[in-house]
């Protein structure tokens, strides 16, 4: 991934732009960067960024940015019916806090290279809302663009579409196509002699562009098609074997079960444990769930490496919100050096993360714009996005390479720290209720 921009989405009023693209006049750990090509130009990227900000500052709603951005252009709509999609609820994406705002369009965009082409695609849609009652009742695409090697393919607005068919520019102003469904999809897709573009674009989204909003709900991903009556299926998963032998994980095996009732294809997937007991032959064996036995660090760490491993080998972008939750920060520097070790990571893959915990800044690799923080405005609860790269090299609030920028992060130079007063707030909680008890009284 190249770059993500977003504008007028919940706490992001302005657009704010993340990119994986090396700060020119920075040149600290250049050997770092992993290379991507489009029409023979050799394009360098970082291998990995975090992302660091308070409780509700805006973090996960980047994360849910991109995996919203990433549903559309799969489902080829704006909108659902499915409660569990994240377009359910698209009513509640423009910013909430100005009237004026969710008027707007919400925007959202990506650039990424994918067999040495370039793509880049925005989409703007907003909400119609109703003159008497004011809540959004129709949900249509404003404008929807897409870029292939600098060229613009198609440019789609309230007035007119412009696509892009052999060597021709063709505008077409009374082309049918519901306003909340993509023109990428529809009439793009079945007017371009060669779809290969279409199907490496979709590709990317699909195998390549990995979101992961919350890691308690990661799962191995298993595809049963065509399988005999069964009652219980054992999977055992060479990544996770891999991991045992190099991680303290202890002397159990663990591995996937299915149990499932094939006729009604109630399909259900657990990770299990089992512990061989010494002195005892094999079927005497301790088989239980692990969540009765691991602890929530193993569990996830397991089901994280079933998504990671793949990724890297296929040279895909991973995004995942608080990576570092019930993990140890030293696991997590061993997963950031896989994507620094370019014989391993042959194909660049990309990891970017959300996280508390300032000891990243301080790993010997690291660069000032592989940092990124959010910061929201409390008094007009807007978040902004900056990277460590955006602060001068000189002045009152300058950053230098040579600085500490774990104490400065600490000492608030950066911003995107939380402004909680625990004790201030219990003692007032403490009042309050000592002052409603003497009211009774």
């Amino acid at each position: 991934m190249i770059y993500f921009k977003l504008k007028n989405f919940k706490v992001f009023n302005e657009e704010a732009i993340f990119e994986t693209v090396p700060y020119k006049l920075q040149t600290k750990n250049k050997d770092i960067y992993i290379e991507k090509k489009y029409l023979n130009k050799k394009v360098e990227l970082l291998p990995y960024s975090v992302i660091y900000g308070a409780n509700a500052s805006g973090k996960s709603t980047l994360v849910k940015a991109m995996a919203i951005l990433k549903e559309i252009v799969l489902s080829g709509k704006i909108i659902s019916s499915d409660e569990k999609s994240l377009l359910f609820d698209i009513g509640l994406l423009p910013y909430l806090h100005s009237y004026d705002k969710y008027c707007e369009p919400v925007g959202l965009g990506i650039g990424f290279i994918q067999n040495n082409k370039k793509y880049e695609y925005s989409i703007a849609f907003k909400c119609s809302l109703s003159p008497v009652e004011q809540y959004c009742v129709e949900k249509e695409i404003v404008e929807e663009t897409l870029t292939i090697n600098n060229k613009i393919i198609f440019n789609r607005n309230n007035i007119s579409i412009k696509y892009r068919s052999d060597k021709n520019m063709i505008i077409g102003s009374n082309i049918a196509i519901d306003k909340s469904d993509l023109f990428l999809h529809s009439t793009f897709k079945n007017n371009i002699k060669d779809n290969e573009d279409y199907l490496s674009f979709i590709n990317w989204f699909k195998e390549k562009f990995i979101v992961i909003t919350d890691l308690n709900s990661l799962k191995l991903q298993v595809s049963l098609n065509e399988f005999p009556k069964f009652n219980r299926i054992n999977i055992k998963n060479e990544i996770i074997d891999a991991a045992q032998k190099i991680a303290d994980f202890g002397p159990q095996q663990i591995l996937y079960r299915i149990d499932a009732n094939h006729e009604s294809q109630n399909l259900g997937l657990q990770m299990r444990s089992i512990y061989k007991i010494k002195g005892l032959p094999p079927e005497k064996s301790i088989d239980t769930n692990s969540i009765n036995t691991e602890s929530a660090g193993t569990i996830k760490f397991v089901n994280i490496l079933t998504v990671l491993f793949p990724a890297i080998i296929s040279g895909s972008t991973i995004v995942i919100d608080e990576l570092d939750s019930s993990f140890h920060f030293e696991i997590i520097k061993e997963i950031l050096n896989v994507f620094l070790n370019k014989k391993i990571n042959s194909k660049g893959a990309q990891l970017i993360f959300t996280s508390h915990n300032p000891i990243f800044m301080s790993l010997i690799k690291i660069r000032k714009d592989q940092v990124y923080f959010v910061n929201k405005n409390l008094n007009n609860f807007t978040s902004e996005l900056y990277s460590l790269s955006d602060f001068k090299s000189y002045g009152k609030k300058s950053v230098r390479n040579g600085e500490t920028f774990v104490k400065n992060y600490l000492e608030g130079k950066y911003g995107a720290l939380p402004k909680f007063d625990f004790e201030k707030s219990l003692q007032k909680y403490l009042e309050k209720m000592k002052e409603m008890a003497n009211e009774k009284k």
